[in-house]
């Protein structure tokens, strides 16, 4: 991921861990650190964006079985603070999804207002 403008936060490209995004414990399975391909043929990516190939990590949910409908993985980030008083904090991030029940991804924003 590639946070601009943010005071706390500088990016995180998950090569060594999961830096300050955090599994919730209220759904129903994690997200999983991955280098290559997936497990499952044509369900992900065969490598990762930060250096476009297969030594690079990054992260995926398997939505292979035993999963089922309304399964969901929820991973959270630190609180993103803008570094300047214009108030502009960016995340960007990239994505794969392939493959059958691969479902939605949802993003929420939660405020401390």
């Amino acid at each position: 991921s590639d946070e601009r403008s943010c005071s706390t936060y500088n990016g995180c490209n998950f090569e060594n861990d999961y830096c300050m995004w955090i599994q919730d414990k209220t759904d129903a399975f994690d997200w999983s650190r991955q280098k290559g391909s997936t497990t499952n043929l044509g369900t992900g990516p065969d490598r990762d964006h930060t250096y476009g190939n297969e030594t690079g990590t990054y992260l995926f949910v398997d939505s292979a079985a035993p999963r089922q409908p309304d399964d969901n993985a929820v991973i959270k980030s630190s609180v993103f603070r803008p570094a300047t008083s214009l108030g502009a904090c960016t995340i960007r991030f990239f994505y794969h999804m392939q493959g059958r029940g691969v479902g939605a991804l949802n993003v929420y924003l939660e405020t401390s207002e």
